[in-house]
């Protein structure tokens, strides 16, 4: 616990200078580079660093846990099934939340590149299983993490982390076409 408390310490510090400061979100320059690419933001950017960290240490045994915690009581079989059904009938599933600028950001790229793909608020499921999904997602992947997104029934990752490195990561890299294509969500060029 010591260990998280310093690690707190350590984040917060080292994140206070890089968050905008007022004036610097009230600029249109920051308001339009943010609003083209809610990820564009350095404290959002230290939060996903930080994120990234935290996947990757023993904490997220603890996040998983904490997922089903949140999740309460629920059928683990029937929230497995239903998970593995929106995976397996869609070409591309993502599994996000409303808020989360990771979220944006991947739909955005999936829409600028005419993907078709399903979308799983798990925030808006709340009290029909979102969280329940998440808790299932968290076991399956190892990460609590949004989204949470699957090409042709492989989890890639996020918008740019985790799995095949994400979205981002994977287009960066050219490899995002043509797993889309693959898998049913583009039409071929």
């Amino acid at each position: 616990m010591r260990t998280m408390a310093a690690m707190l310490v350590l984040f917060v510090r080292a994140t206070s200078a890089f968050a905008p400061t007022g004036a610097a979100l009230r600029s249109r320059a920051c308001a339009v580079r943010m609003a083209d690419d809610p990820t564009a933001n350095p404290f959002v950017q230290a939060i996903n660093a930080f994120t990234v960290a935290i996947n990757e240490s023993p904490v997220s045994k603890f996040k998983v846990g904490l997922a089903k915690l949140q999740a309460g009581s629920y059928d683990e079989g029937a929230t497995r099934a239903r998970v593995d059904e929106l995976i397996a009938s869609n070409a591309v599933t993502m599994f996000s939340f409303t808020t989360c600028p990771f979220c944006i950001k991947a739909q955005q790229l999936l829409d600028e590149m005419g993907a078709t793909y399903k979308v799983v608020q798990l925030d808006q499921n709340a009290f029909t299983g979102g969280y329940a999904m998440r808790a299932v997602l968290a076991e399956r992947t190892g990460r609590t993490s949004v989204p949470a997104i699957f090409i042709g029934g492989q989890f890639v990752g996020g918008c740019n982390d985790g799995g095949l490195g994400g979205v981002v990561t994977l287009d960066k890299k050219g490899e995002l076409r043509p797993m889309l294509e693959a898998a049913g969500a583009l039409k071929r060029r």
